[in-house]
């Protein structure tokens, strides 16, 4: 059946008749600003040398207002800013639903900046946006519109612009769900950085490239306005539409000036206002990008930092900078009870797994098999979990081999845990001695390690060591090198902890606050992984974090009750998932509820000697050790 459709389109093709909607070439003369209407083109209403047009930038943000983005970047780098003439800068969000704190999107409104549509789902194929029917576009825009109205308090009219996900415009199908919408303009069309074009309806045709999408408008929709996004120049001397694919690195001051020289692009040619388009996951991705774009915004104090609704104001009524004001939004106001919904959804009901590797000094192994019969992961962390790194990095095989082997009996025996269930290990300090300990963990039957952080900008996926590995040697001087068929790498996976450094532990993330306050940074975490390429979540506890950090308890255990739509599952569940990948409507948390053992705790003191344990059989005589 598709080949026939294929080729009716492709006939079709061959005849150029225009449809009757298709839009004619603009007439000046006809197209007046008067009437709402402009001509699509690079010529600036003010082109006087003397007294030229202000230099209006828009910077826009399209993406969920989480607990992310919100305190560790909108508030300190745009909040309590003033233009030339001491009115406070504007700046546009354009919100999607999903996971959405919609009393900060309340919050950011009242401050006086502009809240857009960006879609509810924000589907991330791009095939969706250029092939949706009407019908899915409008429930998108008008949805989301909808949205922001009962649950951020904003009033419907001052609702107007959208940016459409990964800026696929489906022709004209996406500006007719627009105007359905009751949305004026859209902010989704990228110029050219040596053709900058401004702002102009679709009452007639476009004269602006078609570079991202594959369909642009081409018929007439009288008073619906495009505001181009300006690309700007990255690494290489490249065109980008976006601060984060611009690829520019170094250190802050390099960032900053780069951006400044953007700016000087714009001032020396057609004075067009620059619209930004900035993403969040930029500071996360590239180093010293906070600073630079912090130092950018504080440096370049002759422009006007503006919304993009106040470039379509000025675009209607333009004046020179001489007599041009920031447009005050100071006269809102709303009340908000701020009210966390939680919702079920990839949770099955099935019991939580979590995984924990013991090591033998001073443990209660009656405890361990009480972790072990309630299904939990039980894997092996040495004997001694020597402190000294050294120590780690440098033991020879025999070593490691006695360390591993040795601590996977002492569970199988003081425990109860059969040998076959024991097959992960996580070495103290992280501390990987490259090749020697793999081979160490394959001669004590050990089938993965959970020892080697991936970075946050690269979550790689648990993969086997048949061939090379590219992550990132990080926190161990010597990481694997050689082939170990079949065995499994399952990388912790680094978050980010205060002032966005990466840390592989929630003991070094140095976060402090209230119990919701480290829920809520936890709960953010969560919601980077689900952005990206929601790569299993290892997340490292150690129990000391509960004892050095205030409220870290209480926090923990609500970000625990309230993360309601995961799977808490253990490191070996996850590796079976990846074994036997299934999407999450087919996922069912596994079951480990055919368990059994007996234990009749026995305590263990030696004469002479500091060391206990509790053992399930009776006492050894002598303390076990290597």
């Amino acid at each position: 059946m598709k080949v026939p459709l294929l080729i009716i389109f492709w006939v079709g093709s061959c005849w150029s008749f225009p449809t009757v909607d298709e839009a004619s070439k603009c007439d000046p003369t006809e197209c007046l600003i008067t009437n709402n209407c402009r001509c699509s083109s690079t010529s600036n209403p003010i082109n006087n040398p003397d007294d030229p047009a202000p230099l209006l930038i828009a910077i826009t943000v399209s993406e969920s207002i989480v607990h992310t983005n919100y305190p560790n970047y909108i508030q300190p780098l745009f909040f309590n800013k003033t233009n030339p003439d001491g009115n406070p800068r504007g700046y546009t969000f354009y919100v999607n639903h999903e996971y959405t704190n919609y009393s900060w999107v309340q919050e950011l409104y009242l401050a006086g900046y502009e809240i857009g549509v960006h879609s509810i789902t924000k589907n991330s194929s791009q095939e969706y946006w250029r092939n949706a029917a009407l019908e899915q576009l409008q429930a998108e825009f008008s949805g989301q519109k909808t949205i922001l109205v009962n649950f951020a308090g904003i009033p419907e009219e001052d609702i107007v612009g959208a940016r459409t996900p990964q800026l696929q415009i489906e022709g004209d199908v996406t500006i007719q769900a627009y105007i359905d919408s009751g949305i004026t303009y859209d902010n989704s069309w990228p110029a050219t950085s040596n053709n900058r074009v401004l702002p102009y309806t679709l009452d007639y045709a476009s004269t602006q490239q078609c570079t991202v999408t594959e369909k642009c408008p081409v018929e007439t929709h009288s008073g619906f306005w495009i505001a181009p996004i300006t690309n700007i120049k990255g690494a290489d001397g490249l065109e980008c539409n976006s601060l984060a694919t611009c690829n520019v690195e170094g250190t802050a001051d390099e960032i900053a000036q780069w951006l400044l020289g953007e700016v000087e692009s714009v001032r020396n040619q057609n004075r067009a206002p620059l619209v930004i388009r900035l993403d969040s996951y930029w500071f996360e991705q590239t180093k010293n990008s906070f600073e630079g774009f912090s130092k950018f915004l504080n440096e370049v104090t002759d422009v006007f930092f503006v919304s993009v609704q106040d470039v379509l104001e000025w675009i209607k009524n333009p004046v020179p900078v001489s007599q041009y004001t920031t447009p005050l939004h100071d006269d809102r106001y709303a009340e908000c009870l701020p009210v966390n919904c939680y919702y079920p959804g990839e949770d099955d009901g099935g019991q939580r797994g979590y995984t924990f590797y013991v090591n033998h000094e001073y443990t209660d192994y009656s405890l361990v098999q009480d972790l072990y019969l309630r299904g939990y992961e039980i894997g092996v962390h040495s004997i001694t979990k020597n402190t000294s790194q050294e120590y780690w990095r440098n033991a020879p095989l025999e070593d490691l081999q006695a360390e591993f082997g040795g601590q996977k009996t002492i569970l199988e025996t003081f425990a109860g845990i059969p040998e076959e269930d024991i097959v992960g290990a996580r070495t103290p300090q992280l501390q990987i001695e490259e090749d020697v300990t793999i081979q160490a963990y394959i001669d004590s039957g050990i089938t993965y390690d959970n020892s080697w952080p991936a970075t946050s900008n690269n979550r790689v996926l648990p993969y086997t060591l048949d061939y090379a590995s590219t992550q990132q040697c990080t926190v161990a001087e010597k990481c694997p090198t050689e082939s170990h068929p079949g065995f499994w790498i399952a990388p912790i996976t680094n978050i980010l902890g205060a002032d966005g450094q990466e840390c592989n532990s929630l003991a070094t993330c140095n976060v402090e606050g209230t119990a919701d306050e480290i829920a809520q940074w936890l709960i953010g975490q969560v919601d980077i992984v689900r952005g990206h390429n929601r790569a299993p979540l290892v997340i490292r506890l150690d129990s000391y974090w509960f004892e050095q950090t205030e409220n870290s308890f209480d926090g923990f255990s609500k970000f625990l009750d309230q993360v309601t739509d995961v799977f808490f599952v253990s490191v070996q569940d996850v590796l079976e998932w990846i074994k036997n990948p299934v999407p999450a409507s087919q996922y069912a948390t596994p079951v480990h509820d055919d368990r059994y053992a007996e234990c009749l705790p026995a305590s263990c003191h030696y004469q002479g000697e500091e060391r206990y344990m509790v053992s399930c059989v009776p006492c050894p005589p002598n303390y076990p050790w290597i």
